[in-house]
């Protein structure tokens, strides 16, 4: 089986999936632009490779180790029992799908395409081999997820815990033994006082969330005068709308969407080119991390912030209405103290996301065809892990 030609057909069983279930449930659902989200039944079983079937997604491929439900704007890859499951998917990753889709209107690729495409196989050893070596950078990329998954629930508890439901000014005032430094324990009053807006420790304040930060506006720029980089231009969507080759934000920077999906909460830890959003960054303010875990807790009250009756918007004048119980600035600045270094270790792990998806992709067609010896990728590999 080394090196031969064979159709896509001979490789995979294709099945459209079908309309969308809407009872959530325990199986991820996809649609043509990825995981869009559960489902309480599935139809494709494990390790299946899904393709994009309409729209501007079309041709895009997806993986799923384990049972999932697909809808009808995506069509289902089962491999067949000869072939490894990773390797074929990425087999049929590598063969740039979008440029078989036709249709002047609504892009669309079909099972009758998809069958007539031949593609060249190595030998179900290699097979087994490559697939091997993918699954190593997939596993580092997910332990990489995890633990930035684990950094964000752990300040944002902090966040909760300190200014929220104020854990430490209730054990105070109730004598009990405090878990946190004197250092940290002596910022926080041991008595409550009653306001309109409820009980809030003594001396703090109710104000605005502009009266601590401004947030600034980005300059709208649009995909015909950039110069296609790797600079994010972070606009109205969740992720960026085209890359730019200069920035005009220093990072770390929490951006807010103006448009699209107006009031999304995001943090970028490199330079970006703010566009149709508002941000916050040291040009703006030193809290940088409060403000985002203070803007991420309220991600609800900001989307409630939308106006406009065709395009909806959020301007920096609507964040800065967001109330807020505010601190002293120096229980802040221990706040800022103590999760900056999870903030690198995040950004470190991203970096290195970047870097073994940017090499799985280099080595990609290189290794399917069998034109790299999978041993000189594996030293690739662990000089990039090391």
């Amino acid at each position: 089986m080394k090196n031969k030609k064979i159709s896509l057909s001979e490789i995979f069983n294709f099945k459209n999936g079908k309309i969308r279930n809407k009872k959530e449930g325990d199986y991820n659902t996809f649609g043509s632009g990825g995981i869009i989200g559960t489902s309480n039944v599935y139809n494709a079983g494990e390790n299946a490779s899904i393709i994009a079937r309409v729209g501007s997604y079309c041709g895009s491929t997806y993986f799923s180790k384990y049972r999932c439900y697909v809808t009808d704007n995506a069509i289902i890859a089962e491999t067949k029992k000869n072939f490894d499951p990773l390797y074929a998917h990425y087999l049929l990753k590598g063969l740039n799908l979008e440029f078989y889709r036709h249709g002047s209107g609504q892009p669309l690729i079909n099972q009758e395409i998809l069958n007539s495409i031949s593609v060249t196989i190595i030998s179900s050893k290699d097979q087994k081999l490559v697939s091997n070596l993918f699954r190593t950078i997939n596993e580092k990329i997910e332990l990489n997820l995890k633990m930035n998954k684990s950094f964000e629930e752990i300040f944002i508890a902090i966040f909760k815990s300190w200014f929220v439901v104020f854990d430490l000014v209730k054990a105070k005032e109730e004598k009990k033994n405090l878990s946190s430094s004197k250092k940290i324990d002596d910022l926080f009053p041991d008595v409550f006082e009653k306001t309109n807006f409820g009980k809030i420790p003594k001396n703090w304040k109710i104000s605005k969330f502009g009266d601590l930060v401004k947030p600034k506006r980005g300059k709208i720029i649009t995909k015909s005068n950039i110069e296609p980089g790797n600079i994010p231009v972070v606009a109205g969507g969740i992720n960026p709308a085209y890359f730019h080759s200069v920035s005009n934000v220093k990072s770390p920077v929490v951006t807010i969407s103006a448009s699209g999906n107006a009031g999304f909460v995001n943090l970028y830890y490199q330079d970006i080119w703010a566009s149709d959003c508002s941000y916050i960054n040291r040009d703006v303010t030193d809290f940088i991390y409060f403000s985002h875990s203070f803007l991420k807790i309220n991600q609800d009250k900001i989307y409630h912030l939308r106006h406009g009756a065709v395009q909806q918007h959020i301007n920096p004048k609507d964040l800065m209405r967001l109330e807020i119980i505010t601190p002293p600035e120096s229980l802040i600045d221990e706040y800022e103290k103590i999760v900056t270094p999870m903030h690198k270790k995040i950004s470190n792990n991203l970096n290195e996301i970047n870097i073994l998806s940017s090499l799985r992709d280099l080595l990609l067609p290189k290794l399917i065809s069998g034109r790299l010896r999978i041993s000189d990728a594996e030293k690739l590999i662990d000089e990039v892990s090391a």
